[in-house]
């Protein structure tokens, strides 16, 4: 426990000699929460990792990605699994989509921020640029929608991959912000978010 947040450390991971340390913090004047996550390695041969920060959300109204200018992408974003997401949309720089409740779906890009939007909440999932090679082909932000029953989504950051030695440290720095939803146009709310 710290005076803003929790510090939370696992064990050393037997097969990579890696522990993981979050830092979760509260922003006292905002509603912001910071995770920043260490990989430690303390054992071992080294290892090529990167650190890959997932949230699951209930089932979206809408989630939104804004695609950079210049994106390592044709357009802005790649489809790592098929089909395409349910109701995928561009408009402008705004790419946007809702759970597909039949297929796994998973969508990344090369930007620095996703949004989901619920039916009274709006959450914005901000990742730290670190200069670097980034996994699935330059991703610094994915989606994954799962279908089903269990409706809910996965918004992840990923953190460049690094050849990681006993004795080193790497870290990554994910921002949420939570704002109250405003209009009744789920897309519209997304556009704002950013």
């Amino acid at each position: 426990m710290t005076d803003t947040g929790l510090l939370l450390k696992s064990q050393v991971d037997p097969a990579w000699g890696v522990r993981v340390v979050r830092h979760v913090e509260l922003d006292l004047a905002a509603p912001v929460m910071r995770v920043r996550t260490e990989f430690r390695k303390a054992t071992g041969k080294p290892v090529r990792v990167g650190i890959w920060t997932i949230a699951q959300f209930a089932d979206p109204a809408c989630v939104a990605i804004e695609l950079p200018t210049g994106s390592r992408f044709p357009e802005g974003y790649t489809l790592l699994s098929r089909p395409e997401p349910e109701g995928l949309a561009v408009n402008g720089r705004l790419l946007t989509f809702v759970r597909h409740p039949q297929k796994f779906v998973k969508v990344g890009s090369d930007a620095a921020a996703v949004v989901w939007v619920g039916p009274s909440s709006v959450v914005l999932m901000q990742s730290e640029f670190i200069a670097g090679e980034y996994p699935d082909g330059g991703c610094r932000v994915e989606v994954y929608t799962n279908p089903g029953e269990q409706k809910y989504v996965e918004l992840e950051t990923l953190g460049p991959l690094v050849n990681l030695e006993a004795g080193q440290i790497i870290e990554h720095t994910t921002t949420y912000t939570v704002r109250a939803r405003t209009t009744a146009d789920a897309r519209d709310e997304a556009g704002k978010a950013f």
